[in-house]
Parts: structure tokens; sequence; C-alpha cells
């Protein structure tokens, strides 16, 4: 299932070759190898342990990989505390704006992924559909991220990234609310109107969230802001 996302990868790469116009040489610090480890160790072990704690409960095993995730995290803390050129500088966290656009979108991911997994459970195992029809039932959820996206976009770039977070919450908050209604004997079109507007919500919210998380930041670290905002997803899942 992965495999559908390298063509669209390497067309995107293609276009902003072409579109996207190549940043000045802001003299770019050295890497920082020990932050890039002890950050790689901190999400690895962390994950492994709450999979294994679902799996397995608690166990030596478990426990031994969060403690590894604690001492790692701590070790992360205090190395970008005191790294000249920190991979994640902890001074960004101290801005409001950035804290909030990311706090935001960690709500916002770890909700929808989190949903999305019961969704595709209840469309399969409680109301008996195969994979691929759950799959194709869940297509109206994304429709709306997709077309809404590039004109959100636009109009957060005109009132600012505050009103459309705060819409496109309540308009997911909304469809979520309705998934309550939901059992084993309702029809497909009661399922379309809260996976519309929970849709809908997030294409309002996303081009906002990353832009709030981007306006907080100089203009030369909007990559490292993109970075920061984005991987929650990753982690959510």
């Amino acid at each position: 299932m992965f495999v559908v996302n390298v063509p669209i990868v390497l067309i995107a790469g293609l276009a902003a070759v072409r579109v996207v116009r190549p940043d000045r040489d802001t003299g770019a610090g050295r890497l920082d190898i020990a932050g890039i480890i002890l950050g790689a160790l901190t999400l690895s072990s962390g994950t492994f342990a709450v999979i294994h704690l679902g799996h397995s409960g608690v166990s030596t095993t478990t426990v031994t990989a969060a403690l590894i995730a604690c001492l790692a995290l701590a070790g992360f803390l205090l190395v970008e505390s005191t790294k000249t050129d920190p991979m994640l500088p902890l001074a960004l966290f101290r801005k409001p704006a950035f804290s909030t656009a990311n706090g935001v979108a960690g709500a916002m991911n770890l909700g929808t992924l989190g949903l999305l997994f019961l969704l595709t459970l209840f469309l399969q195992t409680v109301q008996q559909r195969s994979a691929l029809l759950a799959g194709v039932a869940v297509l109206p959820l994304f429709l709306p991220l997709s077309l809404l996206a590039p004109l959100a976009g636009r109009v957060t770039g005109r009132l600012g990234p505050k009103p459309m977070m705060i819409t496109g919450l309540a308009v997911a908050a909304a469809g979520v609310a309705l998934l309550a209604t939901w059992d084993a004997s309702t029809a497909y079109g009661w399922l379309l109107p809260p996976m519309l507007a929970w849709g809908a919500g997030l294409g309002l919210l996303t081009p906002a969230v990353v832009a709030a998380a981007i306006a907080a930041t100089p203009a030369t670290r909007s990559g490292l802001a993109s970075g920061v905002n984005k991987p929650q997803g990753r982690l959510a899942a």
C-alpha cells in the first residue's frame, strides 16, 4: 500500500524543482549528529514500548524500552539546549504561536488517525464490509480535504490562521460527534454527512496549522517549522 506513494513523490519532486525557487545560502551550521541519534532512539524505543505494551502488557521488555525512551529523551533535551546549531531549537517552543500551532496539529493528528483506525474497524468488523469496500467507503472523508485545502490556504493568507483553525476544529468536531450515532444497522447514506463534515474541518484546519507554525519562526527556519509540525501525524499513526 506504500508503493502508491512513490510515483506521487517523484512527480511532486520534479514539480518542486521547476516551480519552487531555491533558498539563498544562509550558511547552515554543522549537522547535529547527537540530536539525530537521540531523537531517533527516543521515537523508536517509545513506539516499541507502546506497541509491546498493547500486545503483551507490562513486561521486562516493555519497561526496558520505556526506560530507554525516557533516558534518550532527557539526553536529547540536554543536547538540544546546549548545541550552537541544534536540530530542534527548543527556544521555538517558548513562542506561544509556535507551541499552539503544534499543539493543535498534535490534537488533529491524534484524533484523526486514531478515529480513522476505528472507522475502518467499524466498517469491516461491525458492518461486515471487505477491506476494499471499506476503503472505498472512507473516500468521502478525504474528498473535502483535497478540495478545500487550496481555498483554505488562500483565505488563511488573507485573514491569518486563527479564524481558519477555530472554524476547522469546530466543523471537524461536529462531524466526529455524529459518529456516536452510528450502530451496526446504520445505512451508508447516514455515514456520509459525518465523514464529509470531518473531512471539511480537516481541509480548513490543515493549511492554517502549518501557516501558523511557519509564521512563528524566522523565514530562514521555515523548513524546520514545517518539519516539526508534520511528523506528528506519523507519530499518531
